[in-house]
């Protein structure tokens, strides 16, 4: 039926002979992050569709919403399997494709390019464990982050972040470096020490792509996801 044809006079009886249509026309809007979701209500962590950028931009999206953890409402944006690399080339700008699958079930690498208007914090984890690492006051960017100390509002200790296309940092506290195939290394390093908190290389060799993990220098092959989540 022609939703122009429908007058006030007969909007009872058309509501009664099709329901569906008047459904459609009151579905309330997808929210804009697992925040809005979190407090709209939803307790349960799963998938759940989004629009991050609000009505009017880019489609709406699955994304996996942690609904628990320190607080939930996490979104995840970013996840790394050192034997699935991302696109070569776009890396953290690169978007959805074809095996996206915010789930993790199949292991594919994925990194969002339409990030939450919300969000006001970042989670650094391993697989659906967004604050493995830590979390922080920090509105995280997939462009390049210039040197910052961020406090962990799990652990109370001071981090650096970082990330340049054209640079990296092994310890933001030290030399900064130019290498191609470590460059657009993002970085969270403790404050005062070489921490190797949390460290991703997208398109260095196979078995450092995980380049650091709580404390490790991760040289071998990991089975686990390095999850970045923003809330």
């Amino acid at each position: 039926m022609n939703k122009a044809l429908i007058s006030a006079t007969d909007t009872n009886s058309t509501a009664l002979n099709y329901p569906e249509l008047f459904a459609k026309e009151i579905k309330p809007p997808v929210k804009l992050s697992c925040l809005e979701l979190k407090n709209s209500g939803v307790t349960t962590s799963g998938v759940y569709e989004i629009d991050p950028d609000g009505e009017g931009g880019s489609d709406s999206f699955n994304v996996y919403c942690d609904m628990t953890t320190d607080g939930g409402g996490w979104t995840l944006v970013s996840a790394f399997y050192e034997f699935d690399p991302l696109t070569y080339g776009v890396e953290w700008n690169e978007g959805i494709q074809d095996d996206y699958d915010p789930s993790l079930n199949t292991q594919k690498s994925f990194s969002l390019n339409v990030l939450p208007t919300d969000r006001t914090q970042v989670a650094f984890g391993k697989d659906l464990n967004p604050t493995d690492v830590d979390y922080f006051n920090f509105v995280y960017t997939i462009g390049d982050i210039p040197k910052t100390v961020i406090t962990g509002l799990k652990t109370g200790l001071n981090y650096h972040i970082y990330r340049n296309m054209n640079y990296y940092y092994a310890d933001p506290e030290k030399n900064l470096l130019n290498t191609s195939n470590i460059n657009n290394l993002l970085t969270i390093d403790r404050v005062g020490t070489t921490g190797r908190d949390w460290a991703v290389a997208l398109i260095y060799y196979k078995a450092d792509r995980g380049y650091a993990y709580k404390g490790e220098n991760r040289g071998i092959v990991e089975n686990f996801a390095w999850t970045v989540w923003v809330r």
